[in-house]
C-alpha cells in the first residue's frame, strides 16, 4: 500500500503567504529604478526652489544608498530558499525598514523648501511624491501592509507641511495640497486594496489548483498501484507478474541469459484460518510475503498469485543447481515457525521451479512445470506424514 497523505504539509494559507512574499521580493530593481529618477526630479525642483547644493548632495546620496541597500537585500534574499512563513516574515520585516527609508527620504523632501518657495514648486513636488506612492502601492499589492506604510510615510508628510504652511501663512492654496494629499492618499489605498484583494485571490487560487493537481496525481498512483499489488501484503499481484515476466524475457533474449520462474504454495494453511480465524491468517500472509522479499535479491521479482500462493523470477541463474538452491533456501526460511497475533503457527511450503528457456519459453508452461514440481514436492510430504502417521 502507498501511502496517501501528505506528511507535515503546508496550510493552504501558509503556502499563499509564502507564495505572497517570494512575489514580493524581486521587484527592487525596477521600482529602485523608478525611485531615483523621482529623487533626480524632486533634486531639480528643490534646487530651483533655492536649496543649497551641498543640502540636495547629502539628501540625494541618503536616497541612493537605501535604494541600493534595498537592491542588494532583495538580491540576496532571491539567495536564500524560503520554505518556513516565520522566515519569510522575518526577512519581509527587514525588507519593509529598508522601505520606510526610502520613503521617508522622498516623503520628508518638501521639509526642504525654503519658506518663501512658490506653489509651483510645492505643486511639483506633490505631483512626484502621489506618484512614488502610487507605483509603490500597485507594485507591492501582494502585501496590504508594505503598501499601506509607504503610502503613509511618503504622504503625511506632504500633508503636515501644507497644514503648517495654512496655519502660518493663511494660504489656501496649501489648505487645498492638504486636503489634495489626504484624498490621494485614501483613493490609492481604495485602490490598492481592491487590486491586492484580487492578487492574493488569485494566489490561493492557484495554489489550489496545485492541490488539485497533485490530489489528481496521488490518486492517479494510488489507483495505478493498486491495480498491480495485493492489497493485502503489498506484493506484486498477477497482472505485474506477467508484465514483468514478459520484460524479464526479452530481456533474455537479448542477452542470452536464462532466468527462473518459482511456484510457492504454503503448507496447511487451511487449517490455520479455520482453527485460528482470518486475521491470523491475514497476519501469516503478510509475513510470508516479508519473508520472502527478505530472502530474494533486488533483481528478483516477487508475487501473490492466489491466496496462498506466491510465485517468483529469479534473474540471471546459471543452471537447475541455481534454482534448486534458491529453492532449499526458501523453504528454510518459511519452514521456520510464526507467531501471527501472538499465536505459534508451525507450517511451511512447497517450492517449485522452472528454467527458460530449458523448460519453456512462455509464461504457462513454465507455470505449468514449476507448479508440477512443487505439487510433486506436496504430495511427498503428505505421503511422509501419513506413513509416520502409521507408524
Amino acid at each position: 500500500m502507498i501511502d496517501t497523505d501528505p506528511v507535515d504539509a503546508p496550510s493552504l494559507s501558509d503556502r499563499t503567504t509564502l507564495e505572497r512574499i517570494r512575489i514580493f521580493f524581486g521587484h527592487a530593481a525596477g521600482n529602485m529604478f523608478s525611485i531615483v529618477v523621482a529623487g533626480v526630479l524632486i533634486a531639480v525642483v528643490l534646487r530651483l526652489a533655492g536649496v543649497a547644493d551641498a543640502l540636495l548632495m547629502w539628501w540625494f546620496g541618503g536616497l541612493v544608498l537605501a535604494s541600493v541597500a534595498v537592491i542588494f537585500y532583495e538580491a540576496w534574499v532571491q539567495g536564500q530558499t524560503l520554505q518556513t512563513v516565520a522566515t519569510a516574515r522575518r526577512l519581509l520585516r527587514w525588507r519593509m525598514v529598508l522601505g520606510a527609508v526610502v520613503a521617508l527620504q522622498c516623503g520628508t523632501a518638501v521639509f526642504m523648501l525654503p519658506s518663501g518657495a512658490q506653489h509651483t514648486e510645492a505643486a511639483f513636488l506633490f505631483l512626484i511624491v502621489s506618484t512614488v506612492v502610487t507605483i509603490g502601492a500597485l507594485s507591492y499589492a501582494v502585501v496590504p501592509a508594505y503598501y499601506t506604510m509607504l503610502g503613509l510615510i511618503g504622504m503625511l508628510p506632504m500633508v503636515l507641511y501644507n497644514a503648517h504652511a495654512f496655519v502660518r501663512s493663511g494660504d489656501n492654496f496649501h489648505l487645498m495640497l492638504m486636503v489634495m494629499a489626504v484624498a490621494w492618499l485614501v483613493v490609492v489605498l481604495i485602490k490598492a486594496r481592491r487590486v491586492s484583494l484580487t492578487a492574493i485571490e488569485a494566489i490561493a487560487l492557484n495554489e489550489r489548483l496545485k492541490d488539485a493537481v497533485e490530489e489528481q496525481r496521488r490518486t492517479k498512483e494510488y489507483m495505478s498501484h493498486m491495480a498491480m499489488h495485493d492489497e493485502l501484503t503489498g506484493l506484486a499481484n498477477r497482472r505485474y507478474f506477467e508484465q514483468v515476466f514478459v520484460r524479464t524475457r526479452s530481456l533474455a533474449e537479448r542477452e542470452g541469459s536464462r532466468f527462473g520462474v518459482m511456484s510457492i504454495d504454503l503448507n496447511d494453511f487451511k487449517p490455520v484460518n479455520d482453527r485460528h480465524g482470518h486475521a491470523v491468517g491475514d497476519v501469516l500472509l503478510q509475513t510470508v510475503a516479508s519473508r520472502l522479499q527478505k530472502a530474494i535479491r533486488a533483481s528478483d521479482f516477487c508475487a501473490r498469485v492466489g491466496g496462498d500462493e506466491f510465485a517468483l523470477i529469479i534473474d540471471k541463474v546459471n543452471a537447475d543447481t541455481d534454482l534448486d538452491g534458491m529453492a532449499t533456501k526458501l523453504r528454510g526460511v518459511l519452514g521456520k515457525p510464526f507467531l501471527p497475533l501472538g499465536i505459534s503457527v508451525a507450517t511451511g511450503a512447497s517450492v517449485g521451479w522452472a528454467l527458460f528457456p530449458s523448460d519453456g519459453n512462455e509464461m504457462a508452461p513454465l507455470l505449468a512445470v514449476a507448479d508440477k514440481r512443487m505439487y510433486a514436492e506436496k504430495l511427498a510430504l503428505r505421503r511422509a506424514a501419513r506413513a509416520r502417521a502409521r507408524v
